[in-house]
């Protein structure tokens, strides 16, 4: 009977512990899926980049900073050589960009996209 209860007190325990961690998580940064031809990239490093996440969709404006990872195939690359490769995308709308936002701090953390398997 003592052996039981000290297992029931350490499941207790271990389910309590696991409750607490739970409560510790909190949103630190939001992903955006856009269309390539719903997105204005930056024209400088310090700039910002604009989106539209539907057709009827307001705008987005977000602040791109010097930190900011712009990353092409899960590679990174610099802002113009991103740039460069977008220009070169011809079915846009069916190209997704993944925006990441810092939510404390509003600006774009990355930029990615994959072309490996496109046939544009």
């Amino acid at each position: 009977m003592t052996t039981r209860l000290v297992k029931i007190v350490a499941l207790l325990a271990l389910a309590s512990a696991s409750l607490d961690a739970a409560a510790d998580f909190r949103t630190v940064a939001r992903a955006h899926e856009v269309a390539l031809s719903q997105l204005r990239l930056p024209a400088t490093v310090n700039g910002t980049l604009a989106f539209r996440s539907c057709d009827s969709c307001d705008p987005q404006t977000m602040s791109v900073t010097a930190a900011t990872e712009y990353r092409i195939n899960d590679q990174p690359v610099q802002m113009r050589e991103f740039r460069r490769q977008m220009l070169q995308v011809r079915n846009r709308a069916e190209r997704i960009v993944i925006v990441r936002q810092d939510l404390a701090s509003g600006a774009v953390e990355s930029v990615s996209v994959r072309l490996a398997d496109r046939d544009d």
